[in-house]
């Protein structure tokens, strides 16, 4: 922990944001470090980005990733199955099941649950700012997708569901983000987000060695006081969901393991995307170390999913947005 200095506000909560940071592994070089300020009453992380000699934009819109290998195909065909269990709970958290319409992705990546909504019935449109995946969501989905942020597309629609998931923490302006969204959404609309949850289990166990934490790409990470906090800010009404993310929770507790116990951090999520760099002697070594650890690492990741799934806190925190 650093000393103590006066930063104003909470964006979330709105509360004096006078706090302690807590110092963080780069998710992309842990030999770099990253700091997030602490709010003293929501709880709720924010990324410092004034911190010398922190190089924040090595980030994934500048962090480009080769071809997927085998290992990592197989992984992705394996578990294709839980995006329409994703969908389907996101769906049935929005309340507009048997009422399909217009239905917004921001930040819809690959074009995954727009393709199952448009296969449902939905009239689907997407905004992708990377355009890798951008590409291929325009390959997937027959509705319309943009290369592009929210900010920059004039929509001629008023859309009944809006999906968020696992956006919200990646963006800095998230009071005009609302208001932005609030004016595209039909009167009885629904905004649905998901974002990591800073109270989780998970988190109270790795602290920052918590996969889902991602510095310096999230700029935020929410606690549920703070996500409502803001959206009672931002004059909507919201509420949590019960929302149980299979991949959420098993990705954390996996490579939250691993780097508890193998570093540097996240360093075999980055060897699966063909991203990772170390000398070949300690990649030898942390192999060995793999190797020797993946029985600890699949029993505790069998029992942490397990433990998410009936008790909680869970990883993910799914929020249900409306006018107010």
């Amino acid at each position: 922990m650093n000393n103590k200095i006066d930063i104003g506000n909470c964006k979330l909560c709105g509360s004096l944001f006078s706090s302690d940071t807590i110092e963080i592994p780069d998710w992309f070089n842990s030999s770099k470090k990253c700091f997030y300020f602490i709010c003293p009453n929501c709880k709720s992380l924010e990324l410092k980005k004034d911190i010398e000699n922190i190089d924040y934009e090595d980030s994934p819109q500048n962090f480009a990733r080769k071809k997927d290998s085998k290992l990592v195909r197989v992984i992705k065909s394996t578990i294709s199955y839980t995006h329409k269990i994703n969908y389907n709970k996101i769906i049935n958290a929005s309340g507009k099941k048997k009422n399909k319409g217009q239905l917004l992705e921001i930040g819809c990546g690959r074009g995954h649950l727009l393709k199952l909504a448009e296969e449902e019935g939905w009239i689907v449109t997407g905004l992708e700012p990377q355009y890798s995946k951008y590409t291929e969501a325009k390959n997937n989905v027959n509705g319309e997708i943009y290369n592009s942020t929210l900010e920059s597309v004039n929509f001629t629609y008023k859309y009944d569901v809006i999906i968020l998931w696992h956006v919200f923490e990646h963006l800095e302006n998230l009071g005009e983000l609302l208001n932005k969204t609030k004016r595209i959404l039909a009167d009885d609309g629904v905004i649905i987000i998901g974002v990591p949850n800073i109270s989780s289990l998970q988190y109270k166990i790795f602290s920052n060695n918590w996969f889902h934490l991602c510095a310096p790409a999230h700029n935020f990470q929410f606690s549920q006081k703070g996500i409502l906090s803001l959206m009672n800010q931002s004059n909507m009404a919201s509420y949590t969901a019960k929302h149980f993310d299979l991949i959420v929770s098993i990705t954390g507790w996996f490579f939250s393991l691993q780097n508890l116990l193998i570093k540097p951090n996240n360093y075999y999520w980055h060897y699966l995307q063909k991203t990772a760099t170390l000398e070949k002697n300690k990649k030898n070594i942390n192999f060995v170390k793999f190797i020797l650890t993946i029985p600890i690492i699949i029993t505790f990741t069998v029992l942490g999913s397990l433990l998410d799934f009936l008790f909680g806190p869970r990883a993910n925190l799914t929020i249900v947005v409306k006018h107010n």
